[in-house]
């Protein structure tokens, strides 16, 4: 004989069906709140990007100023604590290729124009490698280059920020300035020479507050020089280094080395510029 099915009475039947609808509502719940609770997520989130709009909108504004200079060549330029500009670029004319500085004050207006070097060579270039304020006068370094970038002199010029009078710290024919850093007594420079050469000669030079040398190291083995770093008292300094091995960057540590040797051909010459700084 076949099982016996006994059928639900109806109140059980009706229990049944409540559960499940329980159930089912209460799952619905869930899953309303959980969307709830994403939406209100991505609403702050676009109440985020709006403010962030909203404040990058109310903070841009057009350009204020601008100054412009015959010159296609690149520029550099330095800032003071007053908040003027030292902007240093080169150009040139029918006759003469020269290297201007241009002093201007926080709100663009042009205080002085000076020529701080020029070459009767029309045919080659100033490259303008760095500018910076310290020690209560502009610092500028550059290169004097033919039309294929071979070396003619490299230069560190120093400019008095008042009158525009410009002075030549050092220069040299035989190597690359590359990079400045100051520091309370002076200033270092790195180098490399010869230029162009696989395995050249890094080297740093020390200068004092007065734009005298006063010390100078080098190390051979390099194809190139990129950035350098001084101690606060100018004791000590270090260069990036590119080592005439493939693929080998170096990170170098120099003291400094009093009586300078002449084996990287600089003419560094006293300052005509009077400075009443101390060693002190």
């Amino acid at each position: 004989m076949g099982a016996l099915r006994c059928a639900p009475l109806a109140g059980e039947q009706r229990l049944a069906n409540s559960a499940r609808s329980r159930q089912k509502w209460a799952w619905s719940l869930s899953f309303a709140n959980v969307i709830l609770k994403l939406m209100r997520f991505i609403a702050r989130l676009a109440a985020g990007a709006l403010l962030l709009a909203t404040s990058l909108s109310t903070v841009a504004q057009p350009m204020v100023w601008q100054h412009k200079v015959d010159s296609s060549i690149n520029a550099e330029l330095g800032r003071d604590d007053q908040g003027n500009l030292y902007f240093a670029y080169p150009t040139r004319d029918l006759l003469n290729s020269y290297l201007k500085m241009d002093k201007l004050d926080a709100n663009g207006r042009l205080i002085w124009s000076k020529t701080i070097d020029q070459v009767d060579v029309t045919q080659n270039k100033h490259v303008v490698k760095q500018v910076i304020f310290a020690h209560d006068r502009a610092y500028v370094l550059h290169d004097f280059e033919t039309p294929t970038n071979d070396l003619v002199m490299s230069k560190v010029q120093e400019v008095d920020v008042v009158e525009g009078v410009s002075a030549v710290i050092t220069a040299t024919d035989t190597a690359r300035y590359v990079k400045m850093a100051m520091h309370k007594k002076g200033f270092v420079v790195s180098r490399f020479a010869p230029p162009g050469v696989i395995d050249g000669v890094a080297g740093i030079q020390w200068f004092d507050l007065n734009s005298h040398l006063v010390g100078e190291q080098s190390m051979v083995g390099y194809s190139g020089v990129a950035g350098i770093a001084c101690t606060a008292d100018g004791k000590s300094a270090f260069i990036a280094a590119k080592s005439s091995t493939p693929s080998i960057q170096s990170c170098a540590f120099l003291s400094e080395r009093r009586h300078p040797s002449p084996t990287m051909g600089s003419r560094s010459r006293k300052s005509k510029m009077k400075h009443p700084l101390s060693l002190s």
